[in-house]
């Protein structure tokens, strides 16, 4: 036992997703496997015709850098690959956790954490400064007592109010 072989993990319910996901994209933009492997090639990673079957059947599995490539290949947000394409309301199933669609595109999408600890540090942890320049990020009510409840679907646990502020007009320092 103590020279068993230890190997890697099992495709999940995220890598199940992504090949669901690079399937849809793909025939949805009319794109065949060969076109999406020349595509692949194109930008330095090559995956073959038939790692590109076996991702779409949930029999492979993908690191960053085969979804970043993916991404730009089918021309969708990493996230587009990541998450189930579901009703808000959906129970869906991520590795490590499992919840409605909404939830998790609200966490995927830095707009909601998933965890009420440390809720107001989630912006600053999640995105650069930069990536919302003209927000004003600003919270109503307990957010965390919100969350604790269950309220997170039924409530908008904060709201982001444009304006015609600069960045350089933004009080990072709140974030």
């Amino acid at each position: 036992m103590a020279n068993e072989r230890i190997r890697g993990n099992d495709v999940g319910p995220t890598g199940k997703t992504v090949g669901e996901n690079v399937a849809r994209i793909r025939r949805q933009s009319g794109m065949s496997l060969a076109a999406l492997e020349e595509k692949l090639i194109g930008l330095g990673r090559r995956v073959s015709l038939s790692g590109l079957s076996k991702i779409e059947r949930g029999e492979r599995r993908v690191d960053s850098d085969d979804l970043m490539a993916l991404s730009v290949a089918l021309d969708v947000p990493p996230v587009a690959l990541l998450l189930p394409f579901a009703d808000p309301t959906d129970d869906v199933r991520v590795t490590g956790a499992h919840g409605s669609a909404s939830v998790f595109w609200s966490w995927a999408l830095a707009t909601t954490p998933l965890q009420a600890e440390g809720a107001r540090e989630f912006d600053s942890r999640s995105v650069p400064y930069w990536v919302f320049p003209a927000a004003d990020v600003s919270w109503y009510g307990d957010v965390e007592e919100k969350l604790a409840i269950g309220e997170r679907e039924a409530e908008v646990v904060r709201t982001i109010r444009y304006s015609a502020r600069t960045a350089a007009d933004v009080d990072w320092s709140r974030r």
